[in-house]
This record gives structure tokens, sequence and C-alpha cells, in this order.
């Protein structure tokens, strides 16, 4: 289903899933645990923009302020890709 809300310009080949999100990426996981029978099979993944987006940079900070006890290692992992990107540039920041 095509769609524009006349507030964004939307890719005509743009689909959506009827739950609000746009369908232009699909992102696998790379220990295959999303294929048929895996563990993560039919889960949504969702993707954030950590070199341009600075409101995802605080996303993944805040997920992991949330998640620290349960998930250690992912969190000190993602804190340390955070700490490697570069400064943010022009409006996006």
């Amino acid at each position: 289903m095509d769609h524009n809300d006349g507030n964004a310009l939307v890719h005509p080949t743009t689909r959506y899933d009827g739950l609000g999100t746009a369908k232009y990426q699909r992102p696998v996981r790379l220990d295959g645990t999303d294929q048929p029978g895996g563990k993560h099979d039919g889960c949504r993944l969702f993707v954030l923009d950590l070199t341009h987006d600075g409101a995802a940079r605080v996303a993944v900070a805040r997920y992991c302020d949330l998640v620290e006890d349960s998930r250690p290692v992912l969190c000190r992992d993602m804190r340390m890709v955070l700490k490697s990107l570069p400064p943010l540039q022009g409006p996006s920041s």
C-alpha cells in the first residue's frame, strides 16, 4: 500500500505494513536466529541511524539505561559504539 499523508515526502515504492511503519528496510540477524524455526523467527527488528540522527543516539543511550542490569554486555558494546561516533553535523544534531 502506498502512503503519503501530505506531511512527509514518501517514495512511491515505499510500502507500509498496516502498523504505521514503512517497509523500506529489511534488517536481518547475522546469527541466523530470525530464520524459520529460529528463536527470533517473526520478531520485528528496527533500524536507527546513529551516524546522522541525534535522537537515535539518545534513544540507544536511554535503552541502555533501562536494560543495563539484564543486558550488561550489550549495553557496554552499544555505549562503545556511541562513543566512537563522530560529532553530528548540521540541523539533525
